[in-house]
Order: structure tokens, then sequence, then C-alpha cells
């Protein structure tokens, strides 16, 4: 690695002077989270950093204005909301799959050891288990559930014999109640056995992980009515790095001036609910919490089962060509939010032909689409939002059902727009849409059955 590449927390402010570095990732204690943003945003760099954001309101605050004056990206490492089994549980409450959300009951445990770390020292982390890792049952609560909770009643517990626990809690229960009814019960503790879990219960089923809140190991579980019989399904995907997810994501803002999925206000409203919990710890009475004044949360992050994609950038998330290439499977076209087969295509500059004989049932069949093929998912700009008609011409291509084949994706021409309807007669159709971007009418352009 090259010198100048390389860097300490005494010479931070030279990589100013370095453009190869446009972000900086902050995994410091938490009580150092608002000096090194500050010092991040002065110097012009966008900036990930680890949760919980900082130990007071007030210095999440700081950090987000200091950021936007600064015009960069604050985003705030809520790694479990870049986790494949975690997002499917939000798209099933989305999708009513559970039925209205009645309890949400979770736990996050360990036993802490050396009573020197700076995890145990408050000013360096702002509190003991709640902030740390109560704060994933917290912020579980409000993602799976889409909703912002309106009241907290907490205790917190300090045993006075044990010499680690002379500035923070040890443990916390709390209790959030949201405007539908749902009702989140959780605990967290840093002198029990360790113990990671949530299970979310709705009117018409359940969704649980144990374990839940790891790094590997997940486990998925979710029961629902099924003509009438209760069904329990388990879930199981390849292990995932949810830190790759969530810097992905990260790099994709960075490079498509995008708002994070989690931006600096989701760490801020946490925050206010920690202090809230323990405020009514302190006074033993419920504490109202007020609506977040602005959202929380920026655009859904680019997963394996992408959302959906819109040609609202002068580089978009994906052009059509990247998205089946690296995706191939699934994208959601509307505000429906259901996930559905993608066909998928390659075809070389001035070739309509597909080489690929993977279908969905293994029959090897293909179908035939009509593609718009002259101009770009590049054509809309977010400063004019304007979006070019893409369906001038069409000319014919032949797609198959399933992934690329490893070598080919390149060979897809990038650019293309295409929308599939229908299993039987795939055809181009433009749907109008709002703009992710700028709220603007604008037109997205992808593929469903």
């Amino acid at each position: 690695m090259p010198e100048a590449d390389i860097h300490d927390y005494q010479s931070f402010e030279r990589l100013a002077d370095n453009p190869r570095v446009q972000a900086v990732y902050i995994v410091l204690p938490n009580g150092m989270h608002k000096e090194f943003t500050l010092r991040a945003a002065k110097i012009g760099k966008h900036v990930l950093c680890e949760k919980p954001m900082a130990n007071s309101v007030a210095d999440c605050q700081a950090m987000v204005d200091a950021m936007k004056r600064a015009d960069r990206k604050l985003m705030i490492a809520y790694r479990s909301q870049y986790e494949p089994m975690d997002r499917m549980i939000a798209k099933m409450v989305k999708d009513s799959q559970l039925g209205p959300l009645r309890e949400f009951i979770a736990g996050n445990s360990q036993n802490v050891g050396d009573p020197a770390q700076w995890r145990l020292n408050k000013a360096l982390a702002g509190g003991g288990a709640l902030p740390d890792i109560g704060l994933y049952c917290l912020n579980a609560a409000r993602f799976l559930s889409g909703e912002e909770p309106q009241e907290v009643i907490a205790i917190v517990y300090r045993p006075e014999s044990d010499p680690r626990f002379v500035e923070v809690e040890a443990s916390v229960h709390f209790i959030l109640r949201f405007p539908s009814g749902l009702t989140a019960t959780c605990v967290s503790s840093y002198a029990s056995h360790e113990s990671r879990f949530f299970r979310l219960q709705g009117a018409q089923g359940w969704a649980e992980m144990d374990p839940a809140f790891g790094y590997n190991g997940l486990r998925l579980r979710h029961g629902t009515l099924r003509d009438g019989k209760s069904a329990i399904t388990e879930v199981q995907i390849d292990p995932q790095n949810q830190f790759a997810r969530e810097i992905d994501h990260m790099s994709v803002c960075v490079k498509d001036d995008i708002v994070p999925h989690t931006p600096g206000e989701e760490g801020l409203q946490d925050q206010r609910i920690i202090e809230a919990i323990y405020e009514s710890a302190r006074t033993g009475r419920a504490i109202r919490l007020a609506a977040p004044a602005v959202p929380t949360r920026g655009f859904d992050p680019q997963m394996e089962c992408s959302e959906k994609f819109c040609d609202s950038r002068e580089h978009p998330i994906w052009t059509i060509g990247q998205f089946l290439g690296r995706h191939g499977h699934c994208v959601d076209i509307s505000a429906k939010k259901r996930l559905y087969p993608l066909p998928v295509g390659i075809a070389s500059e001035g070739d309509d032909s597909c080489a690929l004989p993977a279908t969905a049932d293994g029959s090897g069949s293909t179908a035939t689409l009509k593609r718009p093929c002259s101009a770009s998912l590049s054509s809309h700009k977010p400063d004019s939002c304007q979006a070019r008609d893409v369906n001038r011409r069409a000319s014919s291509v032949r797609l198959a059902w399933g992934r690329p084949a490893p070598g080919r994706q390149r060979q897809f021409n990038a650019g293309r727009s295409v929308h599939v309807t229908g299993r039987g007669s795939p055809r181009v159709e433009r749907v109008p849409a709002r703009c992710r971007f700028c709220a603007k009418g604008s037109r997205v352009h992808s593929a469903r059955l």
C-alpha cells in the first residue's frame, strides 16, 4: 500500500489531501463518534459510522447537521437491516402475511468480562447493555414493524456488588407501544449467558429468529395459515457477509448521490428513544415519544432480491444489463412491494439471440421479448427529472428463465430498459411512477411476471 494511503488518528486531517479516500468508517468507542464525524465533514469525506451513533441526542444532531453542511453522506452501520433474513421478515410485514401485528419479543444478552474495557466506561460507551446490544432489539422493533413507538416504560438494573457495573447498567427491560397496538417487550443484559432472539407475532402468523443479531449462524422460522391450517417454514440461505452488504450500499450511495437506507436520522431516532428509556427507568413512569419530524430511512438497499430500481440517475444504481447480470431473479416494479421471478437474457451488441437454455421449471424453453433499444437508463438526470421516451424503437430479444452463466453477463447491452408482464406473452410497457430521488414525475422500467 502506498505510504500516502496510510493514516492514523493523529494525522486524520491529512485525508483531505488524498482524493483516493472518499469515505471513512468510524469504528471507535461511542463517545468518539461525534468528534471524528465532524472532523470528516470538515475535510469533505463521507462517513459510515458504527452504532450507536453517539452518546446523546445533541451529539447525534450535531453529526447530522455537520454532514449536511458539508454535503456529504452519513450512514449508520445497522448491519441487521442489510441482512437478508431480517429483510425477509420486514417484507412479510409489508405484504401483510402475518396480519395485524400484536407482539414483538426480543432479547440480546452476553456476559462481559474485563471490568476495564471501554464498554463499561460511561464517558466512552454512553451506557451499558442498552446502547450496545439492547439497541439491536429496539431497532429491530422499529425496522421490522415499519412503525415508530409512541410510548415507552422501562427499568434498569445495576448490581452494586459487581465491579463491572460501577458506571453503567447491567441490564435493561423496556416495553414500547406503537400506534397500531403492537407492543414490543425487550430485554438486554451484560451479565447473562449469551442469548439473541426475537419473535414477531401477528394475527395470522408469526416470524422468529433464534439466534438473531449475530454475524453468522442465524435461523429464521415463520408460521402462517395455509388453507385454514397452520404451516411452519424454516428458511435456509447461504451465509451472508452483512458488513460487505452495508459497505456495498454505502459505496452506491456515494457514487450515485443517494440517501442511505440507514442515514444519520435513523441513529438520531434510536438515541431519542434510548434517552426516553433511561428517563422512564429513572422516574418510574411511562414516557411519551414524539414522531420523528423527518424520515429516518432512505432508499432500500439493492440486495439479492432487489425491490425496485429507477432510471433517475445519470449513472443509475443498476443499468438493466448490470442488474440482470448481477442479480437475474427478482425485482419489484411498483408500490405492490412483491418479488417476482425475473427472465434473464444475455445479448451481445447487434445480436438479439439468447444463449441461456435454463428455465425456471427446467424445460429449457425461451420466451421472446420486445426490447426498446434507442435509449438508456442514464437519460434521466435528477436536476431536470425528465425521462426520455425509451419506447421509440423495439427489436426482439430471446430470453431464458434463470441466472446468466458465469462469464456471460458482460455481453448484455448495458442501458437497455425492459418491462415484462404476463408469463405467456411478455411485452414492453411503460409504467408511470414517482422518481425515488426528486419526487417528480418519472418512469420506472423494470421486469415482473
